[in-house]
C-alpha cells in the first residue's frame, strides 16, 4: 500500500522556494521586505523581555527626556540586526507591507501580535524617527566624524539634500510655504526634478540664487 509524500514545502506555513536573504540588512527599507522580515521574526520569552523593557523605558524617557543609550551585544549571527530593525521600526511606527499587500505601521501590528505594551501611545502620541546607520560603510580612521555620518542619514531620512549648506536652504523654504512653488520653479527651469539637479553642484548654487529671488524678491531684491 503506498502512499502520497510529504513534502517539506506542504507542512511550513511559507513557501521555502521564496527568496529569503542571509542576512537582515539594517538598511533595507523595502515596506515588503521589512514587512516579511517583521513576519517571521521569531519572539522568543527572552527577547520578549527585553522589548517590553525597552518600550516601556523608551516611552518614559520620552516625557523626561535625558541622554540615555542602549546597547545590544551577541555573537556574530546571533540575530542583533534583526532585532535592532524589528525595534527601530517598532518605536517609530513605520509603515510596512504584510504579505497580503496590507499596510500598516510596524508597532501596530507587532505590539497587537505579540502581546507587547505601548501600542496606543507608539500609534497616536510620540512621533519618533528611526534612523539606520550601517557603519561598516564607513573607514572610521579616515573617514567623517560619526556626527557627521548620523547627521547625513537623518537628512537623507527627511528627504533633503545630503550637502549640509543645500538641506538649509531646501529647509528654510519649507518652513516658509515656498517648497512647493520652488520645486515647480525647478522644473520648469531646467526641465527636470530638484531631487535630480541637486546631486549636479555645478547648477545647484546659481539655480537657488535664481530661484530664491524669483521667489522671494523682497528677501532677495537682486
Amino acid at each position: 500500500m503506498s502512499s502520497e509524500p510529504i513534502l517539506v514545502k506542504d507542512i511550513l506555513e511559507r513557501d521555502p522556494r521564496r527568496p529569503i536573504e542571509p542576512v537582515i540588512k539594517v538598511d533595507e527599507q523595502d515596506p515588503r521586505v521589512v514587512g516579511s522580515e517583521m513576519e517571521e521574526y521569531v519572539v522568543t520569552e527572552e527577547i520578549r523581555d527585553y522589548l517590553e523593557d525597552i518600550i516601556d523605558r523608551f516611552i518614559v524617557r520620552s516625557r523626561t527626556p535625558e541622554s540615555v543609550c542602549g546597547w545590544i551585544s551577541g555573537f556574530f549571527g546571533s540575530g542583533k540586526s534583526h532585532f535592532l530593525k524589528v525595534l527601530g521600526y517598532v518605536l517609530s511606527n513605520r509603515p510596512i507591507k504584510l504579505s497580503g499587500g496590507r499596510e500598516v505601521g510596524a508597532a501596530t501590528y507587532f505590539c497587537k501580535k505579540h502581546s507587547l505594551p505601548g501600542k496606543a501611545i507608539l500609534e497616536k502620541v510620540l512621533r519618533t524617527r528611526a534612523i539606520f546607520v550601517n557603519m561598516l560603510n564607513f573607514d572610521r580612521e579616515k573617514g567623517p566624524s560619526i556626527t557627521r555620518i548620523v547627521y547625513t542619514a537623518l537628512l537623507r531620512e527627511l528627504g533633503l539634500s545630503e550637502v549640509f549648506w543645500v538641506a538649509e536652504i531646501e529647509k528654510m523654504l519649507q518652513d516658509r510655504g515656498l517648497w512647493d512653488r520652488f520645486l515647480d520653479f525647478v522644473e520648469k527651469e531646467k526641465g527636470k526634478t530638484w531631487q535630480h539637479i541637486r546631486r549636479i553642484t555645478a547648477i545647484v548654487r546659481p539655480l537657488l540664487v535664481k530661484a530664491l529671488h524669483e521667489l522671494d524678491k523682497n528677501t532677495y531684491p537682486t
